[in-house]
């Protein structure tokens, strides 16, 4: 709800959020390690921040080769110190 309440204000003080990047900017992703449950590999990576250092994710890929199914965990705003 905090996140919604700092969306409104933003809005409401005329300025609407940004999503500009520059796309030609390398993301420095690094690999802290990857753990298997199951047959699904969760790796834990961070990349590089536009504005401050390195943001954390997650991605997780089920067993397989080829194409497949995957999700990318991000942050939540209390792990970026936003909260």
């Amino acid at each position: 709800m905090k996140l919604l309440a700092a969306l409104a204000t933003v809005l409401a003080l005329g300025g609407a959020p940004s999503f500009e990047y520059d796309a030609s900017a390398p993301l420095r992703v690094q690999e802290a390690g990857v753990q298997t449950y199951g047959g699904i590999a969760v790796h834990d990576l961070s990349y590089a921040s536009p504005v401050r250092g390195r943001v954390p994710a997650y991605l997780v890929l089920p067993p397989g080769k080829g194409l497949s199914q995957s999700c990318c965990s991000l942050p939540a705003q209390a792990e970026l110190g936003m909260s």
